[in-house]
């Protein structure tokens, strides 16, 4: 992501391929705001291009094992369940433009 706020109210809206990807522009990423109670499944998650860890990742408040509120905000998680590696993944990052999200 690149910019802007990609707000999520239910789960399973990516398929368990997709690479999240956050890459700062300027002084800013962009954001997921997941909805309490949502638990979305991506393969892979990187920021500037270091691959995350499996596990979850979130807001505080989430209850997520990784807490981080510049990237991520509301209640929900996001469910990191690849080994690292984007390579032949799908990424999101690309379907943003800054601060104008698109219909997936």
């Amino acid at each position: 992501m690149r910019g802007g706020t990609l707000e999520l109210e239910h789960k399973n809206t990516f398929s368990r391929q997709v690479a999240v990807k956050f890459v700062k522009t300027g002084n800013a990423y962009g954001k997921i705001n997941l909805a309490s109670g949502v638990s979305e499944k991506v393969y892979s998650l990187e920021i500037d291009g270091e691959a995350q860890r499996r596990g979850t990742y979130g807001a505080t408040g989430s209850g997520a094992q990784h807490v981080n509120d510049t990237l991520f905000a509301g209640g929900g998680v996001l469910s990191v369940v690849g080994d690292g590696s984007a390579f032949g993944r799908a990424p999101l990052a690309d379907c943003f433009a800054a601060h104008k999200p698109q219909v997936l």
